[in-house]
């Protein structure tokens, strides 16, 4: 679909969608319901992911009315907002990182992330660490890793992100497994003579 007039009623060749900046009628129909709706934790906002510029990002929103606000600007996806448990922050996932952003978008701050992707952020009940599921061993494992804490102030220029740590399926840290101790004497003749 072409033009059919263009600056002072001559044609114009430039297609319809380039002029109006990539607006199609088929964007203009679609609607977008809101995806993955999260109340805050005190009821006082929700944050849901809905498609903003051709990729889906998290919007937040008083519950008492106003206006809708973007507080992501990503050109990838962005799914499962969590918010923290005071409520200042929201953990997210963006392609293969978790990321926390302040709750008026101010602050974006990666946590983890791995080229075998990462899924599930949860807040600890305390706000100080952040578990999440990853296949960076090959299968499904919850990581916990620390939340970076919000400093006053400016950022670091390129701040590391922690190194998370694997769970056993008990639920205690892999790393701090106490180590074997050995049999007493006694013990091990008895488990010689057993067959």
């Amino acid at each position: 679909m072409t033009r059919a007039e263009g600056p002072g009623g001559r044609a114009s060749g430039a297609p319809l969608g380039a002029a109006t900046g990539g607006l199609t009628i088929e964007r203009l129909v679609t609607v977008d319901s809101p995806r993955e709706v999260r109340v805050h934790p005190r009821d006082r906002s929700a944050a849901w992911t809905a498609t903003v510029a051709g990729a889906r990002q998290i919007v937040v929103a008083p519950l008492r009315g106003g206006p809708p606000t973007p507080i992501t600007a990503s050109e990838k996806d962005v799914t499962d907002p969590q918010w923290s448990p005071d409520g200042r922050r929201l953990a997210y996932v963006r392609g293969d990182e978790i990321r926390i952003v302040d709750a008026d978008g101010s602050r974006d701050v990666l946590v983890s992330g791995h080229p075998s992707g990462v899924s599930l952020p949860r807040w600890s009940p305390d706000g100080r660490q952040i578990a999440f599921v990853s296949r960076r061993r090959g299968w499904s494992q919850v990581f916990v890793v620390d939340a970076p804490v919000p400093r006053r102030g400016r950022p670091a220029r390129d701040p590391k992100a922690p190194e998370p740590r694997s769970l056993a399926p008990r639920g205690r840290d892999r790393g701090s497994r106490a180590p074997r101790r050995p049999l007493a004497p006694r013990r091990r003749a008895a488990a010689r003579r057993r067959p």
